[in-house]
């Protein structure tokens, strides 16, 4: 017989014990225990409330969810006892996921919110007496399905009204429980390492291996979750433990690797395992996160390289990647107005390229009905019919069903995940003919596709090689009317030549939502700016607006913790369409460049071109043909833009035999011998200051790393343009206009040029050569009564009367500077700080702020040059004077 609490039993106001003649009164409620009966009346009934639910190390006597599976997202509130002060009882059940938490205590519960460190502030105390009462008024917003809700962000679910609910708890709830599980994964991967040693270095051997713990771990989260067939596993049990996940993915001939002499080893790691706390509450989440950090790229590959030379990462070999949980739950809450205009027998949902499936789990929450009139077998029936998903590689499918069934336990295996190509004839035309909402972070790496010739045209659909491009142009055409998407792709697609009939398509034949872009630490392992793309297959009503949102990685944790953009607009999708490259890059500082739009540009007074291309070939085949030091018939060539070289030096050159070394592209004619500027293609840093522009007098050959300008006449001086491009206008329209791979010289073409005489160009020019003049030389004694600028000055200077020229309004001016806030100057031997203290708040142009006048002007300055007023006289004349002006 289960054991009944004190609060639930029914007790009478009093009780005549028989033969004693004593009045028993029922205990006074002091346990966490004693608030199950008032949870009930708030929704929490059979399936929803756990009594006691264990995770990790920790036991919760009452933890409340809003349906099965219980995990982090599902858990929707905790009770807890006593133990030492409250805020530490609450503390305990922190990483549950659950934002509210109750500590029970003789005098009654404390009420907390909980947040991502934490409890939060002071909580709420309600008396033993008031406890009913009190949770009556606040049902609805204890209501499972409405706190469910707002933890997905679902549109409308009202969670700025619960007072307990922060945005930052899943975020950090996720990843704490992914890196505890990931020091488990490392641990026993580390085991496997020092036993099985060189073995490991085959492919498939690393394959196993990450396989081996994966299942090891899948068992273990599985038994503790108490799913059927796992529930009485002996986790110790090798073979028992293959033979049931093996059966559990459809795959019954997996055996143990590495034979009887690695047993001893598969053994430990399955003891280490199964020794680690509960892990009922493991999300599929959490998983991912495992799958994504898991160290075996420096375990298994030690000391292997690839033949580009590279080390060897099993990672790229097997396509890990992970969709961080906070995009995801972005992505859906943008299109659930439009998924649920779409009826819901209709809502089949497509992911190719699945890995493990995080946009399948997701959606899996926002389209289960716990309260569907079949019950919780009927919305399984629904989900296993309306999610479906693509994926080549086998090991990333077995994460993908155990992250569905992880996702909806205690049900089946049962998932429509069809292991495939999707670029073999007609896959993603039939998947996308079914579906009705696609979901997708496809790779974006380039290959060759099935059958495809040396032209690219036999089974191509596009002219790029991308992966995300190729998967777009098959599956757009073939989805029906009215269906959506929210696809994630590298920001190069927004304005890249080769994908140029793809937003055509997008632009012409879609509604687009939503475009957000993100700089490149939004991935676990960043290394490419990314964005967004949500869009409703119907051509666009005028005037239609979707919204275009920036996350720059300094602001990263703001949208992984609160959803928090660096900035929002609302851009009309016809303006998309004017210009011929269908481009939808939105550049940052748009008003700044608006204003600039009729301003010349570069390209009407100077060439840019890429430097030449050696064959590397001809190199390796002839060493001689390069020395570092000068030779006879040897030209000096600058060869790599690498180097802590400033913008006032030329990096180190080498002396190169043209008769010799081949060429690839020929780059500027003539080859050398014309005054240039040097421009890095490659950017000099991954923030806004991108650019460190040379000053080469000389016309020295230079390769393909940089880009060659050259005047077209005598008009303006080459300083001058020198000048420009180093300036906060030049750094700030490449960052805004490109990605952080490459410069192209289509964009530095397009730099404007402000209106100038030639006295302002040759003061221009004094400037630049005293700028040089002070970086190149240390500190020196005043000659003459003239002190040398500190090269700092010198150079702010011309970043001042460069400003000057181009007549920004102060308010446009100030956004330009202030986009550069907190970012090292590149080029430059010295600090170079912000252009305004970060708490001034004037609109003061750079070039007045700078000026001994303004400084000056003052207050503190003009306070500090003043004499106050002591004389007697001059203080009576004073006091007269105030009061003929007030009239006395």
């Amino acid at each position: 017989m289960p054991v009944q609490s004190v609060a639930s039993r029914k007790w009478p106001l009093c009780r005549l014990l028989l033969g004693r003649g004593k009045i028993v009164m029922p205990p006074a409620p002091t346990s966490a225990m004693d608030l199950v009966p008032h949870l009930r009346r708030c929704g929490y009934g059979e399936g929803r409330l756990a009594t006691p639910f264990c995770f990790d190390e920790v036991t919760v006597p009452v933890a409340g969810f809003a349906g099965k599976p219980w995990d982090c997202w599902s858990a929707c509130l905790a009770v807890v006892d006593l133990v030492g002060d409250s805020r530490a009882s609450a503390a305990r059940v922190g990483t549950l996921g659950a934002p509210t938490a109750f500590v029970a205590h003789g005098r009654g519960v404390d009420w907390w919110a909980i947040g991502p460190d934490g409890p939060r502030g002071e909580p709420r105390f309600i008396a033993w007496s008031e406890v009913g009462n009190a949770l009556e008024r606040e049902r609805e917003s204890l209501l499972p399905n409405r706190i469910y809700a707002t933890k997905l962000r679902k549109p409308g679910s009202g969670g700025d009204q619960l007072w307990f609910f922060d945005a930052g708890l899943m975020p950090v709830v996720e990843k704490r429980r992914g890196e505890t599980l990931t020091r488990l994964v490392e641990e026993v991967i580390g085991v496997l390492r020092a036993e099985l040693g060189t073995r490991l270095q085959a492919r498939q051997a690393q394959e196993d291996a990450y396989r081996t713990v994966f299942w090891l771990l899948a068992a273990k989260i599985l038994h503790d979750k108490c799913v059927p067939n796992f529930i009485h596993v002996n986790l110790t049990d090798v073979d028992d433990v293959f033979g049931r996940i093996g059966r559990h993915h459809g795959e019954t001939s997996r055996f143990p690797p590495f034979g009887n002499s690695g047993r001893p080893t598969i053994d430990a790691a399955a003891k280490r395992i199964s020794q680690c706390g509960s892990l009922a509450d493991v999300s599929s989440e959490s998983l991912s996160h495992v799958y994504e950090n898991a160290l075996i790229d420096k375990t298994a590959s030690r000391g292997r390289r690839s033949r580009a030379g590279r080390s060897y990462s099993i990672r790229g070999e097997l396509g890990i990647h992970s969709t961080p949980s906070v995009l995801i739950q972005h992505v859906l809450s943008q299109l659930w107005p439009l998924v649920e205009e779409i009826r819901p027998e209709d809502r089949h949902v497509f992911e190719p390229a699945c890995g493990h499936a995080p946009f399948l789990t997701a959606a899996m929450r926002w389209l289960r009905d716990w309260g569907g009139a079949d019950g919780p077998g009927g919305s399984h029936r629904y989900l296993r019919t309306h999610l479906r998903g693509l994926e080549a590689d086998p090991f990333a499918l077995e994460l993908a069903k155990l992250a569905l069934t992880l996702a909806d336990e205690p049900h089946g295996n049962r998932w429509d995940l069809v292991q495939a190509d999707m670029f073999a004839p007609n896959v993603l035309a039939r998947q996308a003919a079914k579906a009705r909402i696609l979901l997708a972070n496809p790779p974006f790496e380039r290959t060759r596709f099935p059958g495809e010739g040396p032209s690219g045209s036999a089974v191509a659909r596009t002219r790029s090689r991308r992966k995300v491009d190729e998967m777009l142009a098959r599956l757009l055409p073939n989805l029906a009317k009215g269906a959506v998407i929210g696809v994630v792709v590298p920001q190069g697609f927004l304005r890249s030549a080769e994908s140029r009939e793809l937003r055509k398509t997008l632009l012409e034949d879609w509604s687009l939502l939503e475009i957000a872009t993100f700089e490149d630490k939004l991935f676990a392992h960043p290394d490419q700016e990314t964005a967004i793309l949500l869009a409703r297959k119907e051509p666009p009503r005028a005037p239609h607006a979707l919204a275009y949102r920036r996350v720059r990685n300094n602001a990263m944790s703001a949208f992984t913790g609160r959803l928090a953009f660096s900035e929002e607009s609302r851009v009309h999708q016809a303006a998309l369409s004017i210009c011929g490259s269908y481009s939808l890059d939105v550049p940052e500082l748009g008003s700044v460049w608006t204003f600039l739009r009729e301003y010349r540009r570069l390209d009407d007074v100077a060439i840019v071109v890429k430097g030449f291309e050696f064959d590397e070939t001809s190199i390796k085949e002839n060493p001689s043909a390069e020395s570092p030091t000068p030779k006879r018939g040897f030209e000096e060539v600058v060869r790599r833009a690498d180097g802590p070289y400033g913008i006032h030096e030329l990096p180190a050159t080498t002396w190169v035999d043209f008769r010799q070394a081949r060429l690839r592209r020929q780059g500027p004619v003539p080859r050398s011998g014309v005054p240039q500027l040097l421009v890095n293609y490659a950017p000099a840093g991954r923030d806004r200051w991108r650019l460190r522009v040379l000053l080469d007098w000389r016309g020295l050959a230079a390769t393909r790393r940089f880009l060659v300008v050259r005047m077209k006449g005598a008009e303006v001086p080459l300083p001058f343009i020198w000048a420009i491009l180093n300036s906060p206008i030049g750094n700030a329209f490449v960052a805004s206009h490109c990605g952080k791979q490459d410069v192209p010289a289509r964009v530095v073409r397009d730099i404007p040029l402000p209106p100038f005489t030639n006295r302002e160009a040759g003061f221009v020019v004094r400037l630049v050569e005293e700028y040089l003049q002070a970086v190149a030389s240390p500190p020196a004694a005043p000659l003459f009564g003239h002190v040398p600028p500190h090269p700092a000055i010198a150079l702010r200077r011309l970043d001042g009367e460069i400003l000057r020229l181009f007549g920004l309004p102060p308010q446009l001016e100030r956004e330009l500077l202030d986009y550069f806030r907190g970012e090292r100057r590149k080029g430059v031997p010295f600090e170079f700080g912000d252009y305004f203290p970060p708490d001034f708040r004037p609109y003061v142009p750079l070039h007045e702020f700078i000026s001994p006048d303004y400084r000056w002007a003052t207050a503190g300055e003009i306070a500090r040059r003043l004499e106050p007023v002591r004389g007697a006289a001059a203080l009576a004349a004073l006091d007269a004077a105030e009061r003929l002006a007030a009239g006395d």
